[in-house]
């Protein structure tokens, strides 16, 4: 299993691992601190997991959930910000993918990762 973790801040990085290996021990996980660096990776690689924040410099989340859908339609995806507002929570539903909020997500991803949230 592999996933990739996209986001500017390298606390949010560790955080974010940090859950990913307490669940799947064996996981690979790449990172990726802005879209751009994202979009490069999904050129050649295939994943089954992604947490992507929303605002990052050079680029959106968006950009990268539009790429990952194309190339890993089966993975789950995760949008983290702390932008909680409804049109945000709107866009997630179109895009299908899973709405988190920062900075306090440890227990919205397990759940997330386990199945036990909706999307």
């Amino acid at each position: 299993m592999k996933a990739l973790v996209v986001d500017d801040s390298l606390v949010a990085r560790a955080q974010i691992k940090k859950v990913l290996k307490e669940e799947y021990p064996d996981i690979e996980i790449e990172e990726a601190k802005c879209a751009a660096d994202a979009i490069a990776l999904l050129e050649t690689t295939d994943y089954d997991i992604f947490t992507i924040d929303f605002n990052m410099p050079g680029g959106t989340g968006d950009e990268v959930i539009i790429k990952a859908k194309a190339r890993c339609p089966t993975a789950k995806i995760a949008l983290l910000t702390a932008n909680k507002q409804l049109p945000m929570k709107d866009k997630c539903q179109e895009w299908g993918v899973k709405l988190l909020e920062k900075p306090h997500f440890k227990s919205a991803l397990l759940d997330f990762l386990t199945g036990t949230s909706d999307t």
